[in-house]
């Protein structure tokens, strides 16, 4: 297999003794993927996922300063529309349309990884616009060579505004058992944007714990038992990515997760089949309180996935199974079974779907400049929807790579995939609200949405310079959207755009620079923020990142810089907007006091030079108002943080 490992097309992989960025890729041949990984997480003193995904080209995160707000975008499209897991535990269905899907702590985060577009086969089934995998940490991976217990403790201000403590223990038991604990609360208080305006009812606590436990009997072996839970409350708006007006109260509300999951770990050796293996189940709720209920939605899913990794000669094989199971109900409902309302006698405010698939890929080695990779997966769903009505779907999702090395330096890669998502659960907040005066309905010829992609990668590694581009075009028909006669398929999707990277790395710094661009369309018009659960449409974007480091004297310097044009856009029922362009600019310093203590102070000032800006991707003008009414970026912003690890 060719690979090719530090080319930055979306972001810059850097000598390991220097600054690593958020986002570093590393590609293997058929698909570039992203990673974020602890220590520039650290660097960052990240706190929520727009601190994750803030600088990587070609992906966005609408929502301002409010956690609960946020969304990701990639390339234009909602992160409704990937494939998400977390420890291999997929985070299915979709609460509200006004807050955020993802919830993690950055703290957390082992690694991170992204494909971006329509996803290979192994991604899992519905991968229409991609694949987000999150890896949390653990013990064997904090412990140091005979070390048997250890701990870190850290404490974080921020300037706008509030705190953070968490604390980890870890220890390894006997010679195959190891275990770890992490507790973690933020305090956020009301943010202010670079004008100076506080933003009303965005504060909020977050709480997050992870207690994972390793068993591995032997050198190819692993079996791991963990759990995490999220939680973030407050009183927030009742719409969260809007600001305060008459129809928009404030609300004691609670978003959160639980996810646990029993995974296996073998890895091929003597011709027995590597294997990776998990069982899980994962819950996540949203409430709020209301003068009458407490109202919310929930959405809980537990499945299994097995995927086998063979070598045979000159192919690499994957192969494996998904099944998932979800079910999805509101929370104190009032229209259930309600005949006053229309769609209501039959409405039982709750839903059911489940999907199974087959898939295999094959990673064929052509001689020493070529490799094929040949991938497809067979999925099956069923749905059961708040009206007792039934859906079946099911079809097939071809992928395939050709990759070209003419020489070390250089790698050339042509790739398409298709993936289908069978007709699945409603947004939660739709199973018992009143839209318009009436329960969403499905309409009864729903079919399954369809996505496919096609780009074209060229990369260059030599002498320290990595170079890096791809353009790409993708499509997804079929569309599941609200209509003005229930919900039924829209038409077509349609997203074209490139990316470009360099960057330069000596032993104690480096910098670089890209430029994105991404042009989503909905039947031929523009996406916009008003478009919830498919994407936005933002800018062209040109990133640049510097780093320098001082070995005596254990100091790190590091720069971050992001531009975004302006855009033109038609708001909702309006007239044609423009998106303001911006540029912010990120710097820290981390130092270390004693060479051989785990011990790191970290000062990180977020927008220097406290630019006031909306995120293109953040739900911005209402024509009815006349006014933005979405969530403002936050200002600048001055962190500090202190941990030790002993």
């Amino acid at each position: 297999m060719v690979a090719v490992v530090g080319l930055a097309l979306a972001g810059w992989a850097q000598a390991e003794q220097a600054s690593l960025p958020t986002i570093q890729v590393v590609g293997e041949i058929d698909n570039a993927t992203l990673r974020a990984n602890p220590e520039t997480l650290a660097r960052k003193q990240a706190k929520d996922i727009r601190d994750i995904f803030n600088d990587a080209p070609g992906i966005t995160v609408g929502g301002g300063g409010l956690s609960a707000a946020q969304k990701v975008y990639i390339r234009g499209l909602e992160d409704t529309l990937l494939n998400v897991t977390i420890d291999g535990a997929t985070q299915s269905g979709n609460l509200y349309h006004h807050q955020s899907r993802l919830m993690i702590d950055p703290a957390l985060v082992e690694k991170v990884e992204v494909e971006k577009g329509t996803a290979s086969a192994t991604a899992g089934p519905g991968a229409l616009a991609g694949a987000v995998r999150v890896q949390t940490r653990n013990a064997r991976d904090l412990l140091q060579p005979g070390e048997r217990v250890g701990a870190r403790l850290s404490q974080g201000w921020q300037s706008n505004e509030g705190w953070r403590s968490s604390a980890l223990v870890y220890g390894r038991f006997t010679d195959t058992v190891d275990a770890m604990l992490s507790y973690s609360r933020q305090q956020n208080h009301d943010y202010e944007d670079g004008n100076g305006q506080r933003q009303i009812n965005s504060a909020s606590q977050r709480d997050s714990w992870l207690a994972k436990v390793n068993w591995q009997p032997s050198a190819r072996q692993q079996l791991t038992l963990s759990h995490n839970h999220e939680r973030d409350k407050g009183v927030r708006n009742q719409r969260p990515n809007m600001v305060a007006w008459a129809a928009n109260q404030p609300l004691p509300q609670t978003l959160e997760r639980d996810t646990t999951t029993l995974s296996y770990r073998q890895k091929e050796e003597g011709g027995l089949p590597g294997i990776q293996a998990s069982l899980y189940h994962t819950k996540a709720r949203s409430t709020r309180q209301t003068v009458t209920r407490l109202a919310g939605e929930e959405v809980a899913s537990h499945g299994a996935d097995v995927k086998l990794e063979s070598t045979l000669g000159r192919h690499r094989l994957q192969y494996g199974i998904n099944w998932r199971e979800d079910h999805a109900q509101a929370l104190s409902p009032v229209n259930r079974y309600n005949a006053s309302v229309t769609n209501g006698a039959d409405n039982r405010a709750e839903e059911d779907s489940r999907v199974a698939g087959l898939f295999v890929e094959d990673k064929i080695t052509l001689g020493e400049q070529w490799q094929l990779a040949l991938g497809l997966r067979h999925d099956r769903y069923a749905y059961k929807d708040n009206h007792n009505q039934t859906y079946r779907s099911s079809g097939w999702s071809p992928s395939g790579a050709l990759t070209f090395a003419p020489n070390d330096d250089w790698l050339i890669t042509a790739s398409s995939a298709r993936s289908l998502r069978g007709v699945g659960l409603k947004e939660g907040f739709d199973l018992d609200t009143l839209i318009g005066g009436e329960i969403v309905r499905n309409l009864p010829n729903l079919k399954a949405e369809r996505a496919q992609k096609h780009e074209l990668e060229v990369q260059y590694q030599a002498d320290g310079w990595k170079v890096g581009g791809s353009v790409f075009r993708q499509r997804i028909d079929n569309y599941v959207a609200g209509l003005d006669d229930g919900r039924g398929n829209s038409g077509a999707v349609r997203i074209r755009g490139f990316e470009l990277g360099l960057q330069y790395s000596q032993a104690r710094w480096n910098a670089g620079v890209s430029l994105s661009r991404s042009k989503p369309e909905w039947d031929g018009r523009a996406l916009a923020d008003y478009d919830f659960g498919l994407g936005s449409t933002y800018g062209k974007t040109l990133l640049a990142n510097a780093s320098y480091r001082f070995p005596t004297e254990r100091v790190e310097l590091g720069w971050n810089g992001k531009w975004v044009t302006a855009l033109r856009y038609t708001p909702y029922n309006g007239k044609e907007q423009v998106k303001p362009g911006y540029n912010v600019h990120d710097v820290y310093v981390r130092w270390q006091p004693v060479e051989k203590e785990k011990l790191f102070l970290t000062l990180t000032v977020q927008n220097l030079f406290n630019k006031a800006y909306y995120d293109h991707a953040t739900y911005g003008y209402h024509a009815g108002m006349k006014r933005l009414i979405g969530l403002p970026e936050p200002g600048r912003s001055i962190r500090l943080d202190a941990s030790w690890q002993f």
